[in-house]
């Protein structure tokens, strides 16, 4: 059995904030399920699977900074115990799994584990949790922050100043920034003259 508990530690220390290890460990005996971390996915962070007969499956992208790969973790074991106690009759995101989510997350705010700025903003997301952290603009800028360390150069649209240029995508398509409307951002592609709205919260490689 240590062995066993060394090799999940150990496994997910790369990926969690410090001071988190032992607690997220726990959870995840509590509430037996396979966990696969896969590479990274456009489309999701992570998701929650339960096939009849099988164990309970989560995946979660391993190339969240370690902030957002805690949250994204505790958002599908919230699945997990929504499933356990209500079974498949209940909304993905609805009020049954708002509880299960509040239940697992709070535990980790005012620990010292997430930086201030991250905690304040999960501190409101957490009245009224949403199906994705993308969806609350607050906690997805303060979660983006953490992944700049990468690359400084890495921001948020609406962080690049009007007729600044950037890069896009993996292509790296090459746009001029202009002004904000609303909530999204017109941009003109340089090489087509192409006009694009953009969220603001897109993330982009800005050209200095």
């Amino acid at each position: 059995m240590a062995q066993k508990t060394t090799a999940l530690e150990q496994a997910l220390t790369p990926f969690l904030p410090g001071g988190s290890v032992e607690q997220v460990c726990n959870l995840l005996r509590e509430y037996p399920h396979d966990l696969v971390i896969t590479k990274g996915r456009v489309t999701k962070y992570g998701d929650f699977r339960y096939v009849p007969g099988e164990r309970y499956k989560i995946t979660i992208n391993h190339n969240l900074n370690r902030y957002a790969f805690l949250i994204t973790l505790i958002h599908e074991l919230a699945h997990l115990l929504c499933h356990a106690r209500h079974g498949s009759k209940v909304k993905p995101h609805g009020v049954e799994w708002k509880i299960c989510f509040q239940e697992l997350m709070r535990p980790f705010l005012k620990t010292s584990i997430l930086p201030l700025d991250i905690e304040q903003s999960l501190s409101q997301y957490l009245y009224d949790p949403a199906a994705s952290t993308c969806s609350d603009v607050e906690l997805y800028k303060a979660l983006s922050l953490y992944d700049r360390k990468s690359h400084e150069q890495i921001v948020l649209v609406e962080d690049v100043l009007e007729e600044q240029e950037f890069l896009y995508g993996k292509e790296r398509r090459h746009f001029i920034r202009k002004e904000k409307r609303r909530t999204r951002i017109r941009c003109i592609e340089k090489s087509t003259g192409t006009e694009y709205l953009f969220p603001a919260i897109a993330k982009v490689f800005r050209l200095t």
